[in-house]
């Protein structure tokens, strides 16, 4: 069969360029690592069909591809049956050493020893038996068996993978690490998340986010049940290796209901190519399961171009620690993608992640303030889609700009309008957008998002609860979140849900409570949650507790903690004290502060006590909003 090479008569070749030529389970370690090979690459795969002919089963073997890789580069095949010969042994063994000097060198010295063997065992037959006997029918059963198998399995592509079976939603699980170094982590992680990231440009296809498929890293879990609860009809396996500057994917596509092997296979490239690879694998998943692609999405599947590598190597670092989120991660983050595009000046992932990495530190967790970080949010937004304005998330961090700093309302929804276009699958894109539309009083809209978002995160547990609170049906949320919070009360995020529905209803009491209990999990991180409860102790009346929240905002931006003058306004406004509440929002429209694009609109019921005057008013007008 050389060694898994040959194709049956009249089917489609089983390798394609580029990609590994071979058999995995009879593979050896330096083709499996990609490495030079010789004449001692076939002595290894001599040896695992030997190995199969004594004992009826493979030397190295996994649930997938991507294990039964990891089993031939670390692993040491199971002993051989006891009624194998000692010497047999030895020489299947021989042929099986992972490194290619250990083994035979040549064919000639592994054939002089089988031939040794042989004559051993007739002249021990002879002197028992006093004639020679023919080889046990054992050894020729099995041979037989391991033939049959493999054409069932070739035949079996032909027979069983050409059903019609509806597949029109997709997970990609974690892709192994197979390495064996865990220090290449973040490399694997970056490989799926751009094979989900490409996948996802798709529209025809629901492809799940990699937050819900992360859970499943090293399960035991069959494809069926994952499939199940993720609700998809279909499971990407494999893994990711790289030596060098050549990198590796193998993959393995399973239909699930019902669980059936539809294909696989792996993929070789020098790293500069990796952004190809990425679109390659995804093109090849789209066609095995027959999925309608618009002309568009094909354009933009086949736009990749080169990278330099060592810019690549820092844009995943920094992809790593962005995914991690606190401050710590997201300036590393920073660090990283700043080093991509020092080394690369046009490579437009490095600018979007910078763009987004920056609009977390500062708008997300309050950390850089406003005139610190918004010049370098929109010089890096803009820099990526002019260079490639095929990315999605070059486009989000433009509408963030426009949204949170600009109150370019119109602008913002069309990059977010474009964001989707080119990513209709892009967690990031969604949520960003749901939330500009409830902003914008667009409700129906953003709990449709939200469903969607459900769909495609489904083991995230806040997405239908943010649909029924964009549905108005506040009440109804509060409920969904209480039962939450019981099951994970440490979870701050629940807590400041809460807080912020309760506040919606005017159950000022109750959100105090879930306030009290997140602000000492916060470590530090505490400002919004203080502002807030300063707003709701001033509005019940509990006037010395409000100023010293005003105290305590005081204090941390004495730590050189971040603190939006429009925070220090959510405060006077629950005091109702109008002149300090417009002065502090005046001073947020002046500098662009955080807080301040969303919140007069978001935070109705923080505002509603100075919501008639006059100054509050026009300052909506000024920043190109309607008064309510």
């Amino acid at each position: 069969m050389d060694f898994g090479l040959a194709k049956m008569k009249g089917q489609p070749a089983l390798t394609k360029t580029g990609s590994t030529i071979g058999t995995i389970a009879y593979m050896s370690p330096e083709q499996a690592r990609n490495e030079e090979v010789d004449h001692r690459s076939d002595i290894f795969s001599f040896g695992a069909m030997l190995f199969e002919l004594c004992s009826g089963r493979q030397p190295f073997a996994g649930d997938y591809e991507a294990a039964t890789l990891y089993s031939v580069v670390h692993e040491e095949p199971e002993a051989l049956p006891d009624g194998v010969p000692a010497e047999l042994q030895r020489v299947v063994l021989k042929c099986l050493e992972k490194e290619a000097d250990e083994r035979y060198q040549n064919l000639e010295d592994m054939l002089a020893d089988l031939k040794a063997l042989h004559n051993v065992h007739e002249k021990k037959t002879v002197r028992r038996t006093g004639h020679k006997t023919a080889p046990s029918k054992r050894y020729f059963v099995y041979g037989a068996a391991a033939i049959l198998a493999i054409l069932l399995i070739l035949a079996g592509r032909t027979f069983f993978t050409g059903g019609s079976t509806t597949i029109d939603s997709i997970a990609v699980l974690p892709l192994e690490n197979l390495s064996g170094e865990p220090e290449q982590d973040f490399f694997a992680a970056g490989m799926h998340e751009a094979l989900i990231s490409e996948l996802s440009k798709i529209s025809a296809l629901r492809t799940i986010s990699r937050r819900s498929v992360m859970q499943y890293k090293e399960t035991v879990k069959t494809i069926p049940e994952i499939a199940a609860e993720l609700d998809v009809d279909a499971v990407v396996t494999g893994s990711a290796f790289r030596s060098g500057e050549t990198v590796r994917i193998s993959v393995q596509l399973m239909a699930a209901r019902p669980e059936k092997h539809l294909w696989s296979q792996t993929f070789n490239r020098n790293l500069v190519d990796v952004l190809t690879l990425h679109s390659e694998v995804a093109r090849q998943i789209a066609s095995e399961i027959q999925i309608k692609v618009t002309q568009d999405e094909e354009t933009r599947l086949q736009s990749a171009i080169a990278v330099n590598s060592e810019a690549y190597d820092n844009y995943l670092l920094g992809r790593h620690y962005h995914r991690l989120g606190q401050e710590w991660d997201l300036s590393n983050a920073i660090q990283y993608f700043e080093q991509a595009v020092e080394i690369d000046s046009t490579f437009a992932p490095g600018y979007a992640g910078l763009a987004l990495a920056y609009y977390r530190l500062g708008g997300g967790l309050n950390v850089i303030a406003p005139e610190d970080m918004w010049q370098k949010v929109r010089e890096s937004a803009a820099k990526a889609p002019a260079l490639n304005e095929g990315l999605a998330e070059a486009h989000t961090a433009l509408a963030l700009v426009k949204q949170n700093y600009d109150w370019d309302w119109p602008g913002a929804e069309r990059e977010f309008r474009r964001g989707m276009e080119l990513n209709p699958n892009s967690r990031e894109v969604l949520e960003s957008y749901a939330g500009f539309l409830f902003n914008m009083g667009r409700n129906d809209e953003a709990s449709a998002l939200e469903e969607k978002l459900s769909k495609l995160d489904p083991n995230s547990k806040s997405h239908p609860i943010w649909a029924v609170f964009y549905s108005g049906r506040v009440e109804e949320a509060i409920q969904l979140l209480l039962i939450e919070s019981q099951s994970e009360p440490e979870e701050t995020t629940w807590h400041w849900g809460l807080a912020m529905f309760y506040t919606e209803v005017g159950k000022y009491d109750d959100a105090i409570k879930h306030l009290r209990i997140q602000i000492p999990l916060m470590k530090g991180d505490e400002v919004d949650e203080i502002a807030l409860l300063g707003n709701l102790y001033g509005r019940t009346g509990r006037r010395a507790q409000a100023l010293e929240m005003l105290e305590r905002l005081d204090e941390l931006a004495r730590q050189e903690k971040y603190v939006s003058p429009a925070l220090k306004a959510w405060v006077y406004s629950g005091l109702n004290d109008r002149d300090k509440a417009i002065l502090w929002l005046t001073k947020g429209y002046e500098s662009h502060a955080h807080r301040m694009g969303s919140d007069l609109v978001y935070r109705k019921s923080v505002f509603e006590p100075i919501a008639d005057d006059p100054r509050f008013k026009e300052l909506l007008r000024k920043m190109n909003l309607e008064p309510w």
